[in-house]
């Protein structure tokens, strides 16, 4: 009994040993596992900023790429311009009388909508006064129609 106790004890210390040293493992693993997993979230995070940076770059050279255009396309047109003032005066004199009719002509305009306006809120203003009055004399009829109705009960 005392050799099989023997023989078990050595085999139960190696399977001790061998539990521990898989326990000692497994735990490591775990451990090594969320550093894996830390360490892999971290880096998707740094990908998303760095991702989120470019697109932010991107939209700045976007946005500078098209001031640039405009402002090309508005140099080409003051060129344009310039060339043909410096061509033709008597034309820019024509000009300018055109854009004095059509200044005149939009600030008679803004006179006239101006005069529509306060005739619009006037009229607006009576209305509300009339509403005002007849609101007045329903509350009134109603009150007469409670009296009467209190009279003949």
């Amino acid at each position: 009994s005392s050799g099989i106790n023997a023989e078990y004890g050595g085999d139960v210390e190696a399977l001790d040993n061998t539990l521990f040293y898989l326990t000692q493992l497994e735990k490591n693993l775990h451990a090594d596992i969320n550093i894996t997993k830390r360490a892999a979230n971290k880096a998707l995070e740094d990908i998303n900023k760095a991702e989120n940076k470019k697109y932010l770059q991107d939209l700045f050279v976007d946005r500078t790429v098209e001031q640039v255009d405009k402002l090309t396309q508005e140099i080409s047109m003051y060129d344009a311009q310039f060339l043909a003032q410096k061509q033709e005066p008597e034309g820019m004199q024509e000009l300018l009388s055109e854009a004095a009719l059509e200044l005149e002509a939009v600030l008679l305009e803004k006179k006239k909508l101006l005069q529509q306006w306060q005739a619009s809120l006037i009229g607006m203003q009576r209305r509300d006064e009339a509403k005002s009055a007849m609101n007045k004399a329903v509350d009134l009829q109603r009150e007469k129609i409670r009296s009467m109705e209190t009279e003949l009960t």
